[in-house]
């Protein structure tokens, strides 16, 4: 979730959150929703679609694609990787490199962010190639 609207406090964006039907997420089961349990108390009843488990559930040789399409300007190191930063090179969705600066999360900034958008806008995209392959099984 990014919000770009009136300020909330962090107890806002935890309650939208409890009173979502769906949470969509890369690695959301693995990071996301225990930090914010470990923070506070969070106890989601909807659905989770974790989009980490399902690439690698639907992609489980990616470095073998990769190595095939040879994704335009995807560092080697991300071949066979199925980070959220790869799948941008492989959607033409480039999700940038702001969180890979020192102390980048320390305060907030415009840059932030940008940064917060477009790694969403990449999770949607992964999101909708998913649910794409989800239907070839249907």
């Amino acid at each position: 979730m990014v919000w770009d609207g009136p300020r909330l406090n962090l107890d806002e964006g935890i309650d939208a959150l409890r009173r979502a039907d769906v949470l969509i997420g890369h690695n959301i089961i693995g990071y996301d929703i225990p930090l914010i349990k470990e923070a506070y108390d969070f106890d989601y009843k909807g659905q989770v679609i974790d989009t980490l488990v399902l690439s690698r559930l639907f992609y489980p040789h990616i470095v073998d694609r990769d190595n095939v399409r040879r994704p335009l300007g995807m560092p080697q190191k991300l071949y066979g990787r199925h980070s959220l930063e790869a799948w941008g090179y492989r959607l033409k969705c480039f999700k940038g490199d702001f969180g890979k600066h020192e102390a980048a999360w320390d305060i907030y900034t415009p840059e932030m962010l940008d940064y917060c958008i477009q790694d969403t806008e990449v999770t949607v995209k992964l999101y909708e190639l998913m649910l794409r392959r989800m239907n070839d099984y249907a």
